[in-house]
């Protein structure tokens, strides 16, 4: 187990005590034991899919779980009335402007936030047209074959075939190793709406614009145009 995936555990317990809940409050918010969670907490057991998936609806930041970074979401009045899709649709926009801005050399991004960002926008972009699993879309981004993808994420062939089939969905670990590794957002995998509008908070930031500012003007015309055609 790498000393990243502690960490992850390290802030999963940070946030569970923030909010003022024991091992027993948030077991019975996921549908787990307290035992259950004392022993996913000390590294004995993973989360499921579907646990981690009741995780996103509990007040614990599992976008700072993850990734370790805190972002102050401002344009909550905006973002909390989108669709996952429609939050999608502003985190590849957003994602594109910051690759054009360093690409023009406007801002600077580390490698890992410029390989994120890449990956955001074939997995959103080309995920939407053909609904093909995100495992079979990382398989295609890195020209790579099952084997070398079991071998990235430390799992076997067998189990890869399956994620890329949807037979069998990533565990708490799993969703670290493929932010760790592949730089996949969480909140992508989990389909996680507050970790959605964290990353485009994020990527908002980064770009050095003011809240309220003309992205948000901008997104905001989209939100009611798209309201329109509903």
């Amino acid at each position: 187990m790498s000393i990243g995936y502690l960490g992850v555990l390290q802030r999963l317990k940070e946030e569970r005590i923030l909010h003022g809940m024991t091992q027993q409050d948030l077991g019975s918010r996921i549908g787990i034991s307290q035992g259950h969670c004392r022993k996913v907490e000390q590294a004995d057991k993973r989360l499921t899919y579907p646990e981690l998936v009741r995780l996103a609806e509990t007040e614990v930041d599992l976008y700072y779980v993850f990734t370790n970074r805190r972002v102050r979401q401002v344009h909550k009045d905006l973002f909390h009335n989108c669709s996952f899709k429609e939050l999608l649709c502003y985190l590849s926009m957003t994602a594109s402007l910051a690759m054009c801005m360093y690409d023009e050399r406007q801002i600077h991004l580390e490698d890992d936030l410029y390989r994120q960002l890449c990956c955001i926008q074939y997995i959103v972009g080309t995920g939407n047209r053909h609904e093909e699993t995100i495992f079979t879309l990382l398989k295609q981004r890195e020209n790579e074959t099952q084997q070398g993808m079991a071998e990235q994420l430390g799992v076997n062939v067998k189990t890869y075939r399956a994620l890329e089939q949807g037979t069998r969905l990533p565990d708490s670990e799993l969703v670290w190793k493929l932010y760790d590794v592949c730089k996949v957002p969480p909140a992508l995998i989990i389909k996680d709406t507050k970790g959605i509008v964290c990353e485009i908070e994020y990527l908002m930031e980064r770009l050095g614009k003011r809240p309220n500012g003309a992205i948000y003007k901008y997104f905001c015309l989209l939100h009611k145009y798209y309201l329109s055609k509903r």
